[in-house]
C-alpha cells in the first residue's frame, strides 16, 4: 500500500494551521487569481465540479500520492469538526446565514466510491448538511 511521506504530511498540518488562522483571506486570494477548472479536470475520482488548481499543480500531486485502502479513517469528532493524523485530514463545518453549512477541508480524505485516500486535497464550499467524511 502506498502512503504519503512524512514531507508531505508536514507540509499539510502546517497548511492546515496557518489556514485556520487565515481562513478568510487565503479562498479570497486564491479565486482571484484563478480561474476555476471544470470537471474532467485529470484529479483523483473526479467529479464534474469546479475546481480551482493553478497550472495543474493539484491533479498532479493527487495522481502521485493518493491511494487505495479498505480501512476507513480513524476520525476525531468534536461536534461539527473532524480530524485524523494519518494521513492528516481536518474536516470543518459552519453554519452561514442562509441555513445551509460552509465545509472547509484539508488532508487525505477518504472517498467512499473509489475505496481509498485522495489527497492532498482542499475544499471550500456550501453543503446542506455538516459532513465528516466527504
Amino acid at each position: 500500500m502506498k502512503r504519503p511521506n512524512r514531507f508531505i504530511t508536514l507540509a499539510v498540518i502546517l497548511f492546515c494551521a496557518v489556514t485556520a488562522t487565515r481562513s478568510r483571506t487565503i479562498p479570497a486570494r486564491l479565486s482571484a487569481s484563478f480561474d476555476p477548472v471544470p470537471g474532467g479536470h485529470g484529479c483523483v475520482n473526479a467529479a464534474m465540479d469546479s475546481r480551482v488548481d493553478p497550472f495543474g499543480i493539484i491533479c498532479s500531486l493527487q495522481r502521485r500520492y493518493s491511494y487505495k485502502s479498505g480501512a476507513e479513517p480513524k476520525l476525531h469528532k468534536q461536534g461539527t469538526w473532524a480530524w485524523g493524523l494519518f494521513p492528516p485530514y481536518l474536516v470543518c463545518n459552519r453554519r452561514i446565514e442562509t441555513g445551509g453549512w460552509r465545509l472547509v477541508r484539508l488532508g487525505w480524505r477518504y472517498d467512499r466510491s473509489w475505496h481509498g485516500y485522495i489527497g492532498p486535497s482542499g475544499a471550500w464550499k456550501t453543503v446542506p448538511e455538516p459532513l465528516l467524511f466527504y
